[in-house]
């Protein structure tokens, strides 16, 4: 859901620019571009998590997986939007790196004792569910229409 989010902000953002010199074709073709990146992402982020959950013992991820898998989606993603707001992140990239890390590690080590935390994480996760049933479809349209361009501009 936040991939979708920040990547439709993103675009939305840039819509207002792009009408003076793209056809409403071309705005159309970016958007399923990025539905279609987005939707991969998505797997890709998950099966990373569902990886790191058969890889730790039971105790440490699996039993909690949509906790701990929504407190590391969560804060990995708004840290990868910081790093993508600084003007020159290169810079200090190894101490933010450094950093994200032990705090990630400090948010596992804190979730398990605080309960509102934890509902609110569970709250999130039932909320975006209803979110999939809108962009699972649309970016499956989004991924035949990517492949239909991209077939018929090779021919």
């Amino acid at each position: 859901m936040f991939v979708y989010g920040w990547s439709l902000f993103q675009f939305f953002k840039d819509v207002p620019g792009w009408i003076k010199f793209l056809t409403v074709g071309e705005i159309n073709g970016v958007l399923a571009y990025t539905l279609a990146v987005d939707f991969l992402e998505s797997l890709l982020i998950l099966a990373g998590l569902i990886v790191i959950s058969i890889c730790l013992p039971l105790k440490w991820f699996h039993d909690d997986f949509t906790v701990r898998g929504g407190v590391t989606v969560l804060y990995s993603l708004g840290f990868f939007i910081f790093l993508a707001l600084q003007p020159n992140p290169s810079y200090q990239l190894n101490n933010y790196i450094i950093r994200g890390i032990v705090d990630l590690a400090f948010l596992h080590f804190v979730i398990k004792d605080v309960r509102l935390f934890r509902k609110v994480i569970y709250s999130l996760a039932d909320r975006s569910t209803v979110f999939l049933y809108l962009s699972i479809p649309l970016s499956l349209l989004a991924l035949i229409i990517v492949l239909y361009r991209n077939i018929a501009g090779a021919l």
